[in-house]
């Protein structure tokens, strides 16, 4: 829960800090590079001390949350401020009992969201974020992408045609999710 916090903190913070230097508000996070930075990469920008060491959102996301912890739902939570990321939720994660029930629940709310979560392309083909394609070793021990989505998906179509097509993917949109 900390770390999750800490990354979804300090990626804002980054489009903050790009606001605060007179930059404006960004078209994307992926514009928050610091001028002069040695990384290309915001996921590579240190982005602020986080239990006394100072780490990029990719130490927090990679070496941290997704090394110290199998836990496919965080995918969920973690919120890289673009339009295509799982929405933000409105509360700080917590370590104790509600952890599990939070991510659950914003889980569900990914995959009820038709427009980047999961829904049925023109061919009626389920079609889910494209997080599920590129962190898809994360499900793999869980039955895979497909079927991981398909226990949380909001019961309809979408759902049952997980259980027997492939689904394609969204196109990722990194603009600014301003809202």
């Amino acid at each position: 829960a900390f770390y999750i916090n800490a990354y979804n903190i300090l990626c804002a913070e980054h489009v903050c800090r790009t606001i605060r230097s007179g930059g404006g508000l960004p078209a994307s996070v992926k514009d928050c590079v610091p001028e002069g930075s040695k990384q290309k990469e915001i996921w590579d920008v240190p982005a602020g001390a986080v239990a006394g060491q100072t780490l990029s959102l990719n130490e927090i996301e990679h070496g941290v949350i997704r090394t110290r912890w199998d836990e496919p739902r965080v995918h969920a939570c973690v919120n890289c401020a673009s339009r295509s990321c799982p929405d933000l939720l409105g509360q700080a994660y917590r370590g104790d009992d509600r952890l599990d029930y939070q991510l659950t629940a914003q889980f569900k709310l990914w995959l009820r969201d038709e427009t980047k979560g999961l829904t049925l392309d023109d061919a009626k083909k389920p079609m889910l974020s494209r997080i599920f394609l590129w962190y898809a070793g994360d499900f793999e021990s869980r039955g895979g992408s497909p079927q991981y989505a398909a226990r949380y998906a909001p019961p309809g179509a979408a759902k049952d045609a997980l259980a027997t097509t492939s689904p394609s993917y969204f196109a990722y949109d990194w603009s600014l999710n301003t809202q």
